[in-house]
């Protein structure tokens, strides 16, 4: 099948799953709609129902005298999201904010219109959603250019990292025993592995022996190199 057809496939597919979407089969998994009105008064308002504000949101209802109200522009997962092989199907669809990359020039260059795709998910789970439940965080400079801007040191990588591990449950043995295992929790609500197949190995040793940095764990605030990605086991938990 040649790219055109591969394309319309994709459509057609979507198109129908958006059809299943609708009848809302799935949706006793997720929490009810908010009704809220203009008298409505809360403690927290969490902006954003991906993994972080799902978290935070839910974290913050632990005490019951506390009222939170979390506001996400998508609505609930369709069952796509939640069957790995259908992952295909996700960016550039209702579910997917659309975003593109500018064309400066320089990066992307070898595709056609020189911008890439950022798929990001309009939609309860945020971008956990959407993309292969890759767990990655950004690069510490990232953070450190947060805090110089705003002035305030919280943003910084250090001061954050705390948050990140108290947040997640990694349960690949190999990195909790290593040099690394201390930018780890293990008590969290999101549980994290790692790619256990063998044959990315043998792609690593190519990059590593064509002279690349191969990283063996990317969530350590240094994320430029090869490595084999960390991924989500289960979803963040809602409300």
């Amino acid at each position: 099948m040649d790219v055109a057809g591969s394309i319309a496939l994709v459509k057609v597919v979507q198109a129908v799953l958006l059809v299943v979407a609708a009848l809302g089969l799935t949706a006793y998994k997720w929490p009810d709609n908010a009704v809220v009105t203009d008298d409505a008064v809360y403690d927290y308002i969490v902006v954003g129902a991906g993994s972080a504000g799902s978290i935070v949101a839910n974290r913050l209802t632990e005490n019951p005298n506390v009222h939170v109200l979390l506001v996400e522009a998508g609505g609930d997962p369709p069952i796509e999201t939640a069957i790995p092989a259908m992952f295909a199907f996700l960016p550039k669809s209702t579910i997917d904010w659309n975003f593109v990359s500018e064309n400066d020039g320089y990066s992307a260059q070898y595709h056609r219109n020189g911008y890439l795709n950022l798929p990001s998910g309009k939609v309860l789970g945020g971008s956990s959603s959407i993309h292969h439940y890759y767990y990655i965080r950004g690069h510490a400079n990232d953070y450190e250019s947060w805090a110089n801007a705003t002035g305030e040191d919280s943003w910084s990588w250090n001061n954050l990292l705390p948050y990140f591990k108290k947040s997640e449950n990694l349960v690949d043995e190999e990195i909790l025993n290593s040099s690394t295992g201390q930018y780890h929790g293990t008590n969290g609500y999101t549980v994290i592995t790692r790619e256990l197949r063998e044959m990315p190995l043998k792609y690593l040793e190519a990059f590593r022996e064509a002279g690349s940095k191969v990283v063996d764990d990317i969530n350590t605030g240094n994320t430029l190199g090869y490595t084999r990605p960390m991924v989500l086991i289960n979803l963040p938990p809602f409300l």
